[in-house]
């Protein structure tokens, strides 16, 4: 069991876990605000339904910021039936990198259930086809459900996706996100949308309110297909060009990583709550 209190954790090299909401003494983590998992050959799932507590809560509900890389066989953020809207994950950042198993991100059922999302980013999963998609299912909340082709995100400030060869969609469908403030798409050829839904100013369409910019190579901005010429009319000036590499994308580990120490798990220092993750 983890101290009480503890409010950062990392854990590498740990094989014996499929989901990490299934380790015991993650279960009972009440203040758990920050997570960084990597090097777990294991792993395929964060949250699972099956450790649903009899109240319908879940551990790891708690977290904020959770940071995923060089996890070979991560498959799904979420294992099981979706869970009832009641449910809701506090789930603020959400970090990507070398998940080679995953295809998509977000099932569109999932969205409801993290409603706190500010930031998302998913860089060098190479076999990622869709950021958020749809999937027909039969979940907790009774029945098949009918979800429109326009989604709402309405805390998402900030959205990078670098370097996903296989990626054909961001959505498809139109993102609602009155709250988002930069767009980074990098070496993602194979989409063809930027799915952002404009703002409606009373009869006047405006961007997003709190876009300030989208990077991305010219070329592929260019290409870009558009149901209303009018939305790339307006994005435009927010357009910057090529950019470097965000300041929020942690740094690429180095590969292949070196000698694994202990199988244990270990506890952040205490610097990691004021500084950004660079793991």
């Amino acid at each position: 069991m983890l101290p009480a209190g503890i409010e950062s954790f990392g854990l590498e090299v740990f094989d014996e876990a499929i989901s990490l909401s299934a380790i015991p003494w993650l279960k009972d983590a009440k203040d758990l605000r920050k997570c960084v998992v990597k090097y777990c050959n294991g792993l395929e799932s964060i949250f699972s339904s099956s450790t649903f507590s009899e109240d319908g809560q879940i551990s790891l509900g708690t977290v904020e910021s959770l940071d995923l890389s060089w996890l070979p066989k991560f498959r799904v953020l979420f294992d099981g039936l979706t869970p009832p809207h009641s449910i809701w994950f506090n789930l603020k950042e959400l970090y990507f990198r070398k998940c080679n198993a995953v295809k998509n991100i977000f099932p569109v059922q999932l969205l409801e259930n993290f409603p706190n999302l500010e930031r998302l980013s998913v860089t060098w999963c190479e076999n990622v086809e869709d950021i958020i998609v749809e999937i027909a299912e039969m979940s907790y909340r009774g029945s098949h459900q009918d979800y429109s082709n326009s989604i709402s995100l309405p805390k998402l400030k900030d959205l990078t996706l670098w370097d996903l060869p296989r990626l054909k969609s961001i959505y498809n469908g139109v993102m609602v996100c009155p709250s988002i403030e930069n767009v980074y798409v990098y070496g993602c050829p194979m989409v063809r949308k930027l799915p952002l839904s404009l703002h409606m100013d009373g009869e006047q369409a405006t961007a997003p309110p709190a876009l300030k910019s989208i990077g991305a190579n010219e070329e592929w901005w260019e290409s870009l297909e558009w149901d209303d010429p009018l939305t790339k009319t307006i994005l435009q000036p927010l357009y910057k060009g090529a950019f470097r590499v965000p300041y929020f994308l942690p740094p690429l580990p180095l590969w292949p990583p070196p000698p694994p120490p202990p199988i244990f798990p270990f506890l952040l220092p205490p610097q990691f709550d004021s500084l950004p993750s660079n793991i």
